[in-house]
């Protein structure tokens, strides 16, 4: 997602078939949002002929969909990660998308001209960046006046499962202290708000989406975990740690009474106009 040695998302690290599992997560991922995340992108404005800048795009299923909204206009999905560009590429073909550019470029280098884009989007990707602050800065000021930014993310006291393993508690803890020492935050939901008001962002909407088995049952919420499957390749031990979790963890679709949900922070926010920056 963003320079290997400022993030912590580093896919061009994981082992063969790690890799596979991983794109399998991520398009399951993204095939259960997308609906959600459309009509957010709408409600905040992105529309036909706009050029949108699509940050941590990785293999560019969410990219796709944005470029069919903005199409004639034109999206340019970037990643620092040059395998997951090159599945973007595939992805891209296969869907028969025209107006998506792909670029090797890192959030803290964005190297576009200023007020450039009418809509930037960011999912999934603030919880990996080492410094927030510094890609939020950059991202104002390739946003054009008026121009809207959209980000979704995580934040990790929204996940809660009834009865919760022990193993999965443990994993839990193990997962976030990694993702901390790496320079990511696990709980960068609650802290998005002030991103947006520090950066000078206006019109700054937070919404927290919650998603709860009650309604697309327990195994369905349960594939969308992680089990900190992006780290296995450095922390053999973690991978152990993981199989025991997964398993105590799937036999509650057993379990009558099991239940879980968690929530997903939804904020967008506008750069001021020409007429308010004069103020």
């Amino acid at each position: 997602m963003m320079n290997n040695t400022t993030g912590s998302y580093r896919f061009d690290t994981l082992h063969k078939e790690y890799r596979h599992q991983e794109l399998d997560r991520l398009e399951r991922k993204a095939n259960f949002f997308i609906e959600l995340e459309k009509a957010k992108w709408v409600k905040a404005g992105l529309k036909s002929g706009m050029k949108a800048l699509d940050l941590g795009c990785g293999a560019g299923f969410t990219s796709c969909e944005i470029a069919k909204i903005t199409y004639p206009g034109t999206v340019i999905g970037v990643d620092f990660s040059e395998a997951m560009l090159e599945k973007a590429v595939e992805v891209k073909k296969s869907k028969g998308i025209n107006n998506l550019n792909l670029e090797l470029v890192d959030v803290y280098d964005l190297n576009f001209p200023d007020n450039y884009f009418d809509f930037i989007h960011a999912r999934f990707f603030f919880q990996h960046l080492t410094n927030p602050m510094v890609a939020i800065e950059n991202i104002y000021r390739v946003l054009k006046p008026g121009g809207i930014f959209c980000v979704f993310d995580i934040d990790n006291d929204w996940f809660t499962i009834y009865p919760k393993p022990e193993s999965l508690t443990k994993l839990a803890q193990k997962i976030a202290a990694i993702q901390q020492s790496q320079g990511g935050d696990a709980y960068v939901g609650r802290k998005l708000w002030s991103y947006f008001s520090k950066a000078g962002f206006v019109k700054i909407d937070t919404q927290v989406e919650v998603i709860t088995s009650d309604k697309f049952g327990l195994k369905t919420i349960l594939n969308l975990l992680s089990f900190g499957s992006p780290y296995y390749s450095q922390y053999q031990d973690l991978a152990i740690c993981a199989e025991r979790a997964k398993k105590d963890t799937y036999s509650l679709i057993d379990v009558a009474e099991a239940w879980a949900g968690f929530g997903i922070f939804m904020v967008t926010g506008c750069k001021p106009d020409e007429v308010l920056i004069r103020i």
